[in-house]
């Protein structure tokens, strides 16, 4: 072969090789440097790829431990989260139950989801090609589900519910919840509309009327009171064992005791 002939294949290898390495230098270079430099101290070992979901976001996607990662960025170099693959054998069973609960048996892919408020455990549905993102707690709790109105509803009406445990009865579905260590259970609708939420109350929670009203029925055992709230009305369920037979009546919170169908009223007034 011919010195010219070499250089004829030589030349246009060596300029797409040249040509590449720039084309990567540029990508690189257009990452921005606080975004490199977080990264960098984040994880000092890992040989990002990055990519940007459009002009304020940037993406690295890295191999750690055996384990694919990406990390997400603000362009200015704040970091928002990082997540790699869960192992589907460790998510708790309360987590599944609350998916095939609400969502069926779709197809779900789960991670682990590290961000500065917490870490969860995130899961990825696909539904009828529509992508649903939940979030749950270590524990397998939700923490977040922008499309379930019953858990929504809940989260507006108790704040700081905890350990929110579904499940589901015919049309009603109830989650069982806990404020301040003091468990709670809640009713729904198929809809998401909250019917009424209940919890058991000892005689120092109870209104003092209510409890001036009992000591008349002193003769009851295990005496039993639950807090019903429906639609912001409080009232007080009343149970108790009476020579072998169960005694119970609804009060309000002026120690009266309710007519049936005023108590009907109220838990169909929705």
């Amino acid at each position: 072969m011919t010195k010219s002939a070499t250089r004829s294949i030589f030349l246009p290898i060596l300029l797409f090789i040249l040509s590449s390495v720039f084309l990567l230098s540029c990508k690189k270079s257009k990452v921005p440097a606080e975004v490199i430099d977080k990264f960098e101290s984040l994880y000092p070992d890992a040989d990002p790829k990055w990519s940007h979901e459009n002009d304020q976001i940037w993406v690295a996607v890295f191999n750690l431990r055996d384990n694919t990662w990406s990390a997400r960025f603000t362009k200015d170099g704040k970091w928002i989260e990082s997540k790699y693959n869960f192992n589907v054998a460790d998510v708790p069973s309360i987590a599944e139950e609350y998916i095939h609960l609400f969502y069926g048996y779709s197809k779900v892919q789960y991670y682990n989801l590290l961000t500065n408020e917490s870490d969860f455990i995130s899961a990825e549905i696909t539904n009828d090609s529509l992508l649903i993102t939940l979030y749950f707690d270590r524990k397998g709790y939700i923490e977040k589900d922008d499309l379930n109105l019953a858990f929504n509803n809940l989260r507006e009406a108790y704040l700081t519910a905890e350990n929110i445990h579904w499940k589901r009865s015919g049309a009603i579905f109830r989650a069982d919840f806990y404020v301040d260590d003091k468990a709670y259970s809640a009713y729904f609708q198929k809809d998401g509309l909250l019917l009424y939420s209940e919890t058991k109350c000892s005689v120092f929670e109870t209104p003092s009327k209510i409890v001036q009203s009992l000591k008349k029925y002193s003769d009851l055992d295990s005496l039993s009171i639950l807090k019903k709230t429906i639609d912001h009305c409080e009232i007080y369920y009343v149970s108790g064992m009476k020579e072998g037979f169960l005694q119970f009546w609804y009060m309000d919170i002026e120690g009266n005791v309710m007519e049936d169908e005023q108590v009907l009223k109220l838990f169909t007034s929705n």
